[in-house]
């Protein structure tokens, strides 16, 4: 992201993984912007799992969410998984009611659930 501006989308490496998170109510701006930041920053970086940490996010409709599922999907046909995390339970009530699509997804609660669920699925089985 360019330092120059505000920073409305944080992005760290935890545990082996980007975590992204949006601290801000999203535009189509936004939204093209994370896509085109995380996209080139994912090339670079080559991380397995993408985190897409929407717990700051108060309201979402279901183009916004329609958006991150493809974010999701691209991010996804370069090789890292997504995980939407966070999701406040008023924003799920909303995207329920609105029917959005949430077939295969991968979410958890948050960080720490997201992150431990990783750490099961990667965690070599012993043949012993």
């Amino acid at each position: 992201m360019d330092s120059t501006t505000e920073r409305p989308i944080v992005v760290n490496r935890m545990e082996g993984v980007l975590v992204a998170t949006v601290q801000v109510d999203m535009t189509s701006t936004t939204l093209d912007r994370l896509r085109d930041d995380l996209l080139h920053l994912l090339a670079a970086d080559r991380s397995p799992c993408l985190l897409l940490d929407l717990s700051g996010i108060a309201l979402m409709d279901l183009e916004e969410f329609e958006s991150l599922r493809r974010l999701a999907h691209s991010v996804g046909l370069m090789g890292t998984e997504t995980w939407f995390v966070g999701l406040r339970p008023e924003v799920v009530a909303t995207l329920v009611t609105l029917g959005a699509e949430a077939g295969g997804l991968r979410t958890a609660l948050d960080l720490d659930a997201a992150l431990n669920r990783i750490r099961e699925e990667n965690t070599p089985v012993s043949h012993d």
